[in-house]
């Protein structure tokens, strides 16, 4: 289901409040009247190429607009939490910082009087959740794609956003996954799985175990095992 998240885009000209919206395999968004495009939150292409007094820093290797870069990006994202006192509505504040040799990806879970904050660099959405998951008060877990029992990841890799497969579509195939070879026997296998975000929530959640698919448990067996699980 589509959803907005509200955002602030920053560079050398200035900061303009934005909106990205977000249909579960794009993001999209207008800064200085130029429409983006992403699928992984970190290249951001224009549709269309933006004039040269814009401001923007673009870089021109791969896409034929080139991407943005130079910039840092603010997004707050919905994210619900369940815990001993039910589900509550948690918020994911994001700031991705795009350096000239690097990329710093910060994120904030603020759950009511509670905030905790992890700051990586040159890490993608699913290594900073884990860690957030670790702070996080015991047998409390994100309730979404990235803590669900029918999510993986390829096993070449994945971006800094996005490229989760889930494989809800076919629960059989994906229960006997254990190792890299079993991964790939059902990746193209029908039914076909579908692409989701880490941040994603559907109706056929269920919390992940231990030892579970490619990837393993979120996020961590020791913390599985101490009791931090749910349904």
């Amino acid at each position: 289901m589509p959803v907005e998240w509200a955002g602030l885009y920053r560079d050398e000209s200035g900061a303009e409040p934005i909106v990205i919206h977000n249909d579960g395999v794009e993001l999209r968004t207008v800064i200085r009247g130029t429409t983006f495009v992403s699928d992984d939150f970190e290249t951001w292409e224009p549709l269309e190429r933006p004039a040269a007094d814009s401001g923007f820093t673009l870089k021109d290797r791969y896409l034929e607009n080139g991407y943005l870069a130079a910039f840092q990006l603010d997004v707050q994202i919905p994210l619900p939490v369940q815990t001993d006192d039910g589900l509550r509505e948690a918020r994911l504040d994001c700031r991705l910082e795009m350096l000239p040799e690097q990329s710093v990806l910060s994120m904030k879970l603020r759950m009511g009087d509670s905030t905790y904050t992890v700051k990586r660099t040159n890490e993608s959405f699913e290594e900073i959740l884990r860690d957030l998951h670790w702070k996080m008060p015991a047998r409390s877990y994100l309730k979404a794609c990235i803590a669900c029992n029918w999510s993986d990841y390829h096993p070449v890799g994945n971006p800094v956003f996005g490229g989760l497969a889930c494989f809800r579509d076919n629960k059989d195939g994906y229960r006997r996954v254990r190792s890299k070879a079993d991964l790939f026997a059902i990746w193209g296998s029908s039914p076909e799985f579908e692409w989701v975000q880490e941040t994603y929530l559907c109706d056929q959640f269920e919390r992940r175990g231990p030892d579970v698919g490619y990837r393993g448990s979120f996020p961590g067996q020791d913390i599985l095992r101490d009791g931090q699980s749910g349904g």
